[in-house]
């Protein structure tokens, strides 16, 4: 058995040359944020609702995750995490036709770094929601 390091914490180990560390990753903050959504009377498929303060995701975040909660939908709902440029960049569409929760779900997302400034969303999927369930979202990025 050995130890291993990962490409970070290899690059700086004393004595290694200096190599400068991605954006975030080496004393960067972690911005959080939290949103909740209670479904209002009107609600249809395929509203897309926005999440969090205006333009939370900044150019330069890395992506390191995200928890959903949500009552139980309604029959056929999905909820699918994305952005402004991709309805579907953090998500693929999460069944939520029962009370449940979901983390990070899309291969080769973890770390991904915003080209530019994006409101979060979630799209509605699949059927009408109910009246009245919640959705709630804890979302974290890395930010220089």
């Amino acid at each position: 058995m050995a130890t291993q390091r990962g490409t970070n914490n290899l690059a700086s180990q004393p004595g290694t040359a200096p190599t400068p560390i991605s954006n975030g990753d080496g004393g960067g903050k972690m911005a959080s944020f939290y949103d909740e959504f209670v479904v209002p009377n009107g609600a249809a498929q395929n509203d897309i609702v926005i999440m969090g303060p205006s333009k939370a995701l900044k150019k330069g975040d890395r992506f390191i995750g995200f928890a959903l909660d949500f009552d139980n939908m309604g029959a056929g709902v999905t909820l699918q995490l994305g952005d402004d440029g991709s309805a579907g960049r953090y998500s693929a569409a999460i069944a939520a036709n029962a009370a449940g929760q979901s983390s990070t779900r899309v291969n080769g997302i973890l770390g991904y770094v915003l080209t530019q400034d994006r409101e979060l969303q979630v799209t509605i999927g699949g059927g009408a929601p109910t009246v009245g369930a919640k959705f709630r979202l804890h979302w974290n990025v890395l930010r220089a």
